[in-house]
């Protein structure tokens, strides 16, 4: 498992995610999802059915307000 110097896992995002085999891989080596993003809701229950949801799946990216905090 791939951890940061504070030994907690090393976190990425998930942008343009489909059904989700670039997180696949990253989960499989220990890495953290903490930010999906998901233009196109059309493969969106394959994706929650594979993974557990420790945060909201957001729309389109170019709609998210950078200032805020999730």
């Amino acid at each position: 498992m791939l951890k940061s110097k504070g030994n907690h896992p090393i976190k990425f995002i998930d942008l343009f995610a489909r059904i989700g085999s670039f997180r696949k891989g990253f989960e499989t080596i220990g890495l953290e999802c903490v930010f999906t993003s998901k233009h196109n809701k059309f493969p969106i229950q394959p994706y929650i059915a594979n993974f557990e949801q420790n945060h909201p799946i957001e729309d389109d990216i170019t709609q998210i307000n950078a200032n805020t905090s999730s």
